[in-house]
């Protein structure tokens, strides 16, 4: 919906803002010790649509189309950017860095 604030259109009484946060080890507690909630979460992500599948093949394949669609369609359309393996590059080094130390000069 942040994306539609940005056309102008107002869309005033024809949605609501939903902010829908991934699955976290508490909703799982009924179903997974909290150590394997963990290691699943951190294997197949939050979404529960790659969690509820159990597949590592799944996982990943929903991850590559994401990305592909974050890339495509929000950046590409709202940034004029022409170089989208630069910009999935990117996204990758992001993710492999979450939580990790910056040095700072």
């Amino acid at each position: 919906m942040d994306t539609f604030r940005q056309t102008g259109d107002s869309l005033a009484g024809r949605y609501f803002l939903f902010h829908l946060n991934p699955l976290s080890v508490k909703e799982l507690s009924g179903l997974l010790p909290p150590y394997e909630a963990v290691s699943a979460l951190n294997r197949l992500g939050g979404f529960p649509e790659p969690f509820l599948s159990l597949s590592d093949e799944y996982a990943e394949r929903w991850r590559q189309q994401y990305y592909t669609d974050i890339v495509r369609k929000d950046v590409m359309d709202f940034s004029r950017i022409s170089e989208i393996r630069a910009i999935r590059l990117l996204l990758e080094m992001l993710r492999k860095r979450v939580g990790s130390p910056l040095l700072l000069q």
